[in-house]
């Protein structure tokens, strides 16, 4: 049985909390056997920015409304998101609901930052 990243990406989630005005967070906790593993690297598996991205993509989609697609405008990963860590997507709009915003990836144990990643919502025309 085959499942797709975004139905294994919800399955990883917690809710979504919407802390103040154009601030969401939500948690995640990736199992090793997490289909965002597979390949990233075999005996020392690492969650690609690819799987960041889509996490990011789920929590614009189920909290502020649904894109086609996300243009990224800066990305900094800092520390390597491993099996069983839970961690914390911030989302923060930094301008209209059609402009860029910010997100901050933290290990909730630790409370390190391990990504930042600034996007902006793309619709595309059919």
């Amino acid at each position: 049985m085959s499942i797709s990243l975004m139905s294994a990406l919800r399955g990883a989630a917690g809710p979504i909390h919407h802390r103040e005005e154009n601030i969401w967070e939500q948690s995640f906790c990736f199992e090793s056997d997490f289909v965002g593993f597979a390949g990233h690297f075999p005996q020392k598996p690492v969650l690609p920015a690819a799987v960041q991205i889509a996490m990011i993509r789920l929590l614009w989609q189920e909290s502020v409304g649904t894109i086609d697609a996300l243009e990224v405008l800066s990305a900094k990963y800092m520390s390597p998101i491993l099996p069983h860590e839970r961690i914390l997507v911030r989302l923060s709009l930094v301008s209209s609901h059609k402009g860029k915003a910010e997100f901050f990836i933290r290990d909730e144990e630790r409370l390190r930052l391990v990504s930042a990643v600034q996007v902006k919502p793309l619709q595309l025309e059919v």
